[in-house]
């Protein structure tokens, strides 16, 4: 990927704050790969402490948006995209 310029992005999605307190060495997990992504020049965008994750109406449960949930989150994912490949959508 390197070599032909193409760029990776690493993306933790939303989890329901209530959800994330029963993962066992969560930050152990994001601190590893943020390392890595740091380390191998790769973008890392982290939706686990956004504002979407205390909204329970967005969540089929701990783990999983609902439909309404998928399209929130799909219009912060695509402005935070826009944001890294200078594109308007």
């Amino acid at each position: 990927m390197k070599s032909d310029g193409s760029k990776v992005i690493i993306v933790f999605s939303p989890f329901y704050y209530l959800g994330q307190e029963k993962i066992i060495d969560n930050y152990k997990l994001i601190d590893t790969v943020s390392w890595i992504a740091q380390n191998e020049h790769c973008y890392l965008l982290n939706y686990m402490n956004h504002p979407i994750n205390n909204d329970s109406t967005l969540f089929k449960n701990a783990y999983h948006l609902n439909c309404y949930g998928a399209d929130v989150f799909s219009e912060i994912l695509a402005h935070d995209l826009d944001s890294i490949f200078n594109i308007d959508l």
